[in-house]
């Protein structure tokens, strides 16, 4: 499992090693934000979202195991409550990403 570190930034918040959030981001509480992943300005995290979780695959899996790219929220993107956003090898388009993030509350969603 990847570090997690408590930040002051907000209640429950862990942030991952190198992750930088611009001031004007909302986060709500216990969100967890991974290694590698970059919050852009004006970005809206709310409660519980847990932002590029590395994905695990089974032994048996036949899905790419490739390494993604780094993983980014793009300025004013809008996670709901309960989010799971998994760092894949899959592409989504940015409008897709941010159509599927605020339209299902608790949606595991795929960025990479």
């Amino acid at each position: 499992m990847a570090d997690l570190f408590p930040s002051e930034r907000g209640p429950g918040l862990l942030l991952g090693d190198g992750v930088e959030i611009p001031d004007d981001v909302v986060l709500g509480g216990n969100v967890v934000i991974h290694s590698g992943v970059r919050i852009g300005a004006g970005a809206v995290i709310q409660d519980g979202a847990i932002i590029g979780k590395p994905l695990a695959l089974g032994a048996h899996s036949t899905a790419a195991r490739e390494a993604p790219g780094p993983a980014s929220i793009g300025p004013g993107t809008k996670v709901c409550a309960g989010a799971v956003v998994v760092v894949s090898a899959c592409k989504l388009t940015l409008l897709s990403m941010r159509m599927l993030a605020e339209a299902t509350p608790g949606a595991i969603v795929p960025i990479g």
